[in-house]
C-alpha cells in the first residue's frame, strides 16, 4: 500500500530513524500529500520536535523532484536533530510576521496543544495558507487508532464540522482551504 505513493519501506526507515511520534500511516498521509507541493512552493508546520515530519515532507518533495520548496518549521522546543534545510520560526507569532498570506501550499499541525490554543493557532495561520491549500493535522483522536487527543478533536470538529476528513487508519484529519 506505501510503495503506491513511493513510500518504500526504505524511505520509511529514514523518517523513522529521525525520531517521530507519528504511525506508519500518519506518515504515508502526510508524505503523499507532501508530494502535491507544487514547484516554488512552501510548507509551514507547526510542532515539528524532533523533525520526523519535516523529513518526511522533504523526502516526498526530493522524490518527485519538485524543485525550490520553501520548508517553515514553527517550533517551540527546540529538540531536532535534523540537518537544517527549514526555515527556523520560534513562535506562532513570528510565523505571523515572517510568512507571506496566502503563501503556503501545505501546512501541518502537530504541535501538542490544548484546544484553546490549537484553536487560536490554526485561526491565526489560516490566512497564510494559499486558496487551494491544504491544512493537515496530527494526533486527532479516532476509534481504531494507537494515539490521539480528546482536546484536538473537540477543536478540529468545532471549527470545521463534518467538513473535515480523518485519514484511514490514521490520526491525521485534513481540510482543504476551498472548504473552510
Amino acid at each position: 500500500m506505501f510503495e503506491s505513493v513511493g513510500l518504500t519501506q526504505e524511505l520509511l526507515q529514514k523518517i523513522l530513524d529521525v525520531p517521530c511520534l507519528m504511525t506508519n500511516w500518519d506518515i504515508y498521509h502526510l508524505f503523499r500529500y507532501a508530494k502535491e507541493i507544487p514547484e516554488n512552493g512552501s510548507y509551514l508546520e507547526v510542532g515539528s520536535c524532533y523533525g520526523g515530519s519535516l523529513v518526511c515532507v522533504k523526502e516526498a518533495v526530493d522524490l518527485v523532484g519538485t524543485k525550490g520548496v520553501t520548508y517553515y518549521s514553527v517550533e517551540c522546543t527546540p529538540q531536532m536533530k535534523i540537518d537544517a534545510f527549514y526555515i527556523l520560526i520560534t513562535s506562532v507569532g513570528q510565523a505571523l510576521k515572517r510568512v507571506d498570506n496566502e503563501s503556503i501550499d501545505l501546512m501541518f499541525n502537530d504541535a501538542d496543544q490544548g484546544e484553546k490554543l490549537l484553536t487560536e493557532h490554526i485561526e491565526a495561520l489560516l490566512p497564510k495558507l494559499k486558496p487551494t491549500g491544504i491544512l493537515l493535522g496530527h494526533d486527532y483522536l479516532q476509534e481504531g487508532t494507537p494515539r490521539g487527543f480528546r482536546a484536538t478533536k473537540k477543536a478540529v470538529d468545532k471549527m470545521f464540522g463534518d467538513r473535515v476528513r480523518v485519514l484511514k487508519n490514521s490520526t491525521i484529519w485534513m481540510i482543504r482551504k476551498k472548504d473552510i
